[in-house]
Order: structure tokens, then C-alpha cells, then sequence
């Protein structure tokens, strides 16, 4: 069955979104899956403001959610958006949904079902290309590691408020390095 997973994380470091990009497509990987691609959306305003789920865990921080609202202080406003498109077994998604249920680093992932029959699927790609249009957005073609490194967690945070897009990163290579190509 091909699935289709949006996920939002917390902005704090690109590294936690590599790590449960990374996460995911090895337990994917493991339960006999396959990963079509990724596609990252960046850091972006959420809908609305969300609990921080990390401060029941780590209640010595006085470190607010978001740096530019102080009445926010338990709350996210922004989050970073990837989007993972992989077939697996029923029994694999959900033990994806498993693992990032107890995960404090995802703000929040849905999972949709795309197909379950091969004419169903046998024309989706492995990027969202209905957000291809979408200025800024290059999905799975980004940057390159040595420009990653030099974009902090404070400008993407930046860019998000200031209404301009992030750069994208490009996660075909976690899909890549999890297959051992």
C-alpha cells in the first residue's frame, strides 16, 4: 500500500529533521518497505499555536518554544514541515505511528493511505509535485550540505516570519545511505 506522511517538527535544529527523516525510512526499511522520496516544505508559521510536548520532559529549561513571542512560552508557532511518500505494509505504518507518537521533537504527523492497487498507484511519484508550484519550493532537490551548514536555526526561524521561503534540503540522500546505496 503506498502512504503519503506529513510530519512537523520542531525548529529548533535542521539535525533533529534529518534524525527523524532518517528514523523513519530505516523502520520502513526494516519492515520491508520502500521509500518513493521526500519532500521538504521548510520552516513555516503552524495553523495555530501548539504545545510543547519536549517541556514535560525537560522542565529545568526556562528556554521558551519561540523565541519572538514570550507569552507564547509553551507553544509553538512555527514548525518544519517534510513530507515522506513510501509503500509498506498496514503493520509498518503503524509502527511508524507508534514510534513518533512517543517522539517530544514531532509537533505533529498524519498518515494517508494513497492506494492500495496497482493502478491505483502506478502514476505517483515520490515527490508532492502538487506543491511543485508553490514558489520556493524545489521538494526533493535542495542545497548543498556545505550551504546547510551555514544556515542557522535563527534565520530559517527569520525567513519563516518575515514571510520568504527557506532554503530546501535535499533527503533523497537519507533514502539513499538507508537502502546502502
Amino acid at each position: 500500500m503506498l502512504y503519503e506522511v506529513i510530519a512537523t517538527v520542531r525548529p529548533h535544529s535542521i539535525a533533529e529533521v534529518k534524525d527523524i527523516a532518517r528514523t523513519a525510512g530505516n523502520l520502513i526499511l526494516q519492515n520491508g518497505g520502500v521509500i518513493r522520496g521526500f519532500t521538504n516544505w521548510g520552516v513555516m508559521a503552524l495553523p495555530k499555536p501548539l504545545p510543547n510536548r519536549s517541556a514535560s520532559i525537560s522542565n529545568s529549561s526556562n528556554r521558551t518554544a519561540d523565541p519572538y513571542s514570550a507569552n507564547l512560552s509553551n507553544k509553538h508557532t512555527i514548525g518544519h514541515y517534510f513530507i515522506m511518500r513510501f509503500d509498506s505494509s498496514a503493520h509498518a505504518q503503524h509502527t511508524l505511528r507508534k514510534t513518533w507518537a512517543g517522539d517530544p521533537r514531532l509537533l505533529r504527523f498524519s498518515v494517508v493511505k494513497l492506494g492500495d492497487t496497482l493502478k491505483a498507484i502506478s502514476d505517483v511519484g515520490g515527490k508532492a509535485e502538487e506543491w511543485a508550484h508553490v514558489e520556493g519550493n524545489e521538494g526533493s532537490t535542495g542545497i548543498s550540505f556545505s550551504e546547510e551548514q551555514r544556515l542557522t536555526v535563527d534565520e530559517g526561524i527569520r525567513n519563516a516570519t518575515e514571510g520568504t521561503t527557506m532554503k530546501r534540503i535535499d533527503y533523497s540522500a537519507f533514502a539513499n545511505a538507508a537502502r546502502g546505496l
